[in-house]
C-alpha cells in the first residue's frame, strides 16, 4: 500500500504485523504516520507480547519498495531495533 505524499511523490508507509508464531499466520496494518504505527505496534505488544512464540515487526516501506524493519518484539528477546 503505498499513500501519496508532497507534489504526488509517493510517501513511505509504516506496516505493523503480528505473527502468533514464526512463519505461521499473520495480521498486519498500514498507517502513513508514523506515531499512529508506533502506537498500534505498543497497543498490540500490551495485548498480545506476553504470549509464547509471538513476533511482531515495525517495518517502514519505502516508495521505491524498499522495506526496512524498524524494531521486531519476541518474548525471548523482548524489543530490538531491526529483524529479530
Amino acid at each position: 500500500m503505498k499513500a501519496p505524499g508532497h507534489h504526488g511523490t509517493p510517501a513511505a508507509t509504516f506496516r505493523v504485523t503480528l505473527q502468533f508464531e514464526r512463519g505461521g499466520p499473520s495480521s498486519s496494518g498500514w498507517w502513513t504516520n508514523p506515531e499512529v504505527a508506533e502506537r498500534k505496534f505498543t497497543e498490540w505488544l500490551g495485548t498480545y507480547g506476553s504470549l509464547d512464540h509471538v513476533l511482531l515487526q515495525l517495518v517502514e516501506e519505502k516508495a521505491d519498495g524498499r522495506e526496512t524493519v524498524v524494531k521486531t518484539w519476541t518474548k525471548e528477546h523482548g524489543e530490538v531495533s531491526g529483524p529479530a
